[in-house]
């Protein structure tokens, strides 16, 4: 496996330079020096990581190499964000959150928004900014 070829696959794995390390036993900044080309990788990484790359992708939304151990909570929300998402629900839970810092963001429901989950209100009259989460 290339230096490249370890940042194409984390990347595929939608995992992060820290969620990467840790799966494979390594600091963070151990795997960005791999990343850079800056360290050769082991054999031994290099053995784990050609084999997550030929389990493919899962189908999943949030994906994690075999091996790595969650807690039952973590466990709970990859299963919730691989199920069936309500994109109301989605939209409603964004604004919900964002609402604080953003007084004037309401949801756009409905499918044809061109991905907007709502919008921010300026307060000068002028045409509100999307929110897209």
């Amino acid at each position: 496996m290339t230096n490249a070829d370890l940042k194409s696959l984390r990347t595929r794995l939608g995992l992060t330079q820290a969620a990467l390390a840790e799966a494979v036993g390594v600091v963070p900044n151990t795997l960005a020096r791999w990343e850079r080309g800056e360290l050769g990788i082991p054999d031994w990484v290099a053995d784990r990581l050609d084999a997550a790359s030929r389990s493919g992708s899962s189908g999943s939304a949030v994906t994690r190499p075999r091996g790595v151990v969650v807690d039952p909570h973590h466990r709970a929300v990859l299963e919730a964000l691989n199920g069936d998402l309500d994109p109301a629900a989605f939209e409603a839970c964004a604004v919900d959150m964002l609402k604080q810092d953003w007084p004037r963001l309401v949801p756009v429901a409905g499918g044809g928004d061109d991905g907007f989950d709502g919008a921010v209100a300026d307060g000068r009259g002028q045409e509100p900014f999307p929110l897209i989460v």
